[in-house]
């Protein structure tokens, strides 16, 4: 089975004209035509009395600081401990868009404080920082194979070996990647919970699973209709995040319902050229998914899950 190469971002622009006009306290239709999220410029504004410029910073809201002047907060203006939080600035699209462009989304919403603050926190505390350390994997596997590409020197006539090189760790990461992503949507679907009253709290609830065919995707469809944006958007899940819960549940239980996670590291074709590492899950010995390049898949996996996060809002 061939990767998801086309992306959960496939009906953005659709699903985003008609999102926020189908759930109650969400932004109006007005902002709903805004543009597709973009990077955050340089200096944004972030809840408080805080400007970011490419700062590495989390709040702690209604929190005074320690030795705070009297006279501060007499006026009326609670100060707000700051606090070094993520190893990544908001230049990094990731940070941009899952905590500035969140928090601007929450601003002007009709939600109440209260849940603006409890989605919020779900963002800023849990999703940003795991989808980063999925990022992080990704950047380093990438590294390491750009660099064993560009050192490789393929055998000579008449040679009768060859090195070829591998990636340390390489097994330990992948198991890594799809344990954060695994939870950044088990995280992810408490939101869509809290946003449309269900009781969605597992990974595995965003599609239908054997036997269970309750799930978000199934949710959409009966709350707008099968040919609704939201619907056809959520549609798109089994295919292009479904395959990381699976290959997770494959590391964690080994040869049962999932099948078994296969890694394989740089391989050498024909003699002379390197195969970058690959994976697969197997299933009663079928191949259920893959097999597939692990860093052009984990590539295809963040841009997914980072769409997915943002579409809870739009």
């Amino acid at each position: 089975m061939p990767m998801c190469g086309r992306g959960i971002g496939n009906l953005w622009q659709e699903k985003q004209a008609l999102w926020t006009a189908s759930l109650a306290g969400l932004p109006s239709s007005n902002w709903a035509k805004s543009p597709p999220p973009v990077e955050a410029p340089s200096t944004s504004r972030v809840r408080g009395r805080v400007t970011l410029k490419d700062r590495r910073y989390r709040y702690v809201y209604g929190v005074p600081a320690r030795g705070a002047p009297m006279s501060v907060q007499q006026q009326g203006q609670p100060l707000f401990e700051v606090k070094k939080a993520l190893d990544h600035g908001v230049t990094n699209p990731i940070v941009a868009r899952l905590t500035l462009q969140i928090l601007d989304i929450l601003e002007k919403t009709t939600l109440s404080q209260e849940k603006r603050d409890e989605i919020g926190g779900v963002f800023m505390n849990s999703l940003v920082r795991k989808l980063l350390r999925c990022w992080e994997i990704e950047q380093r596997l990438r590294d390491d194979w750009e660099k064993s590409v560009a050192n490789f020197k393929p055998p000579g006539p008449g040679a009768a070996a060859v090195e070829v090189p591998q990636i340390s760790r390489l097994r330990e990461d992948c198991e890594e990647f799809l344990y954060s992503a695994k939870n950044f949507l088990r995280d992810l679907v408490v939101v869509y919970s809290s946003l449309h009253g269900t009781k969605y709290k597992e990974a595995s609830d965003w599609t239908p699973v054997g036997k269970r065919t309750d799930s978000v995707m199934t949710h959409a469809q009966d709350k707008y209709g099968a040919t609704h944006p939201n619907a056809k958007y959520f549609a798109q899940l089994p295919a292009c995040v479904s395959p990381f819960i699976e290959m997770r549940n494959a590391v964690e239980h080994p040869g049962e319902r999932s099948g078994t996670l296969i890694t394989d590291n740089i391989a050498l074709k024909d003699g002379r050229e390197l195969v970058p590492p690959r994976w697969r899950r197997e299933k009663n010995g079928v191949i259920a998914y893959g097999p597939v390049p692990i860093i052009d898949d984990m590539s295809v996996a963040l841009k997914n899950l980072l769409i997915l996060a943002e579409g809870m809002l739009w």
